[in-house]
Order: structure tokens, then C-alpha cells, then sequence
């Protein structure tokens, strides 16, 4: 026997040990044309840069009838230096909500679960841990990223790179490739 079937089948085994089954996490997979929820993940940076393209895009998709969540990183460990001033459906967070490996704490963690998200649109075009452990965490069934060698496991829709586009152009192809699946 090889060591990758033995290593899968010991696998296996624990699983079913356990008595739990793998397949009970998975999310269950709704044609995108019944999908109303969308996750917006957005870095401080790139939204102090862009903030009124981000937000009409938001607002497009608001007009669209989707839910939206937009989730903001800020790039700090210090609570204060996040915004007072907050939008009803808009998570400001700082590095100190967000674990080493990137996934969310648990109080963030719950709020982004129980959004039930059906899109998870990353806007960031540098890689990150915290990129792909929300995106995960939402358990959206579409998650979608500029184009990252490391995403692949990730995130299952990924489209050109950001550096060869501008931001705008980038939410054009996210909406052009949507029109495809409707």
C-alpha cells in the first residue's frame, strides 16, 4: 500500500471514529442567481485609497438586492485607532480581532458566520492570511479573489491579477464574470 493511501485511510478512519463526517461542514451550493448575501473584505489602505469606488460598487450591489457585509482590516493592533463613526453593516477591525493565522476570533468570527454569506469578494490584490481565513470562516459557497498562486486552495473563483488592472476594472471583471453563471 502507498503511504498516500495508507495516510488516507488512517484518515478515514479517525473520522469515523470520531463519528464525524466531513462532508456535514460543507455549505450547501445555491445557483448564483439565488444568491443575496455578499461579504465585501476590504484592507484600510486600499479603502482610504478607493472609498467612494468601493462604496458605489456596494451600493450597485445593494440596488442589485443583495445583502451586503462590508468588512474592514485595519493594519493595527490598537482598537482606538478604529473609525467611531460606523455604517450599520460595516465591521471595522483591527489585527487584535484576527489570529495568527489569519482567521477571525471568535466574537468576529460568530458575526461573519451568521451573516450567511453566499459571496465572499476579497478586494485586495496583495496576499494575506487574513484574506484567506475570512474567506473560509464565511463559508460562502463563491469566494472570489484576485489571481495568488497561494489562493488556489482558497478561494474557487479567481480572476486577473489586481496589479494589471485598476481597481475599477477589477469590480467590472467580477461583475462581467457573474453575468456568465446567472
Amino acid at each position: 500500500m502507498s503511504a498516500n493511501k495508507k495516510r488516507n485511510s488512517i484518515k478515514d478512519t479517525i473520522w469515523v471514529f470520531k463519528g464525524k463526517s466531513s462532508l456535514n461542514k460543507l455549505s450547501p451550493v445555491i445557483p448564483f442567481s439565488q444568491s443575496k448575501r455578499c461579504i465585501v473584505f476590504v484592507g484600510l489602505h486600499l479603502y482610504q485609497q478607493h472609498s467612494q469606488t468601493i462604496d458605489s460598487y456596494c451600493k450597485s450591489l445593494k440596488e442589485k438586492d443583495f445583502a451586503i457585509l462590508q468588512v474592514i482590516l485595519y493594519p493595527t493592533r490598537d482598537p482606538k485607532t478604529i473609525s467611531v463613526h460606523q455604517a450599520p453593516n460595516t465591521l471595522h477591525l483591527c489585527l487584535k480581532d484576527v489570529s495568527f493565522s489569519g482567521f477571525p476570533k471568535k466574537e468576529v468570527l460568530e458575526k461573519v458566520q451568521d451573516f450567511k454569506a453566499d459571496i465572499f469578494l476579497n478586494l485586495n490584490g496583495t496576499f494575506s492570511y487574513s484574506d484567506m481565513g475570512f474567506a473560509l470562516s464565511s463559508r460562502a459557497p463563491y469566494r472570489v479573489s484576485a489571481y495568488q498562486l497561494e489562493y488556489k486552495p482558497y478561494f474557487n473563483i479567481l480572476l486577473k491579477s489586481r496589479q494589471e488592472e485598476t481597481l475599477s476594472d477589477y469590480l467590472k471583471s467580477i461583475d462581467n464574470f457573474f453575468k456568465h453563471l446567472k
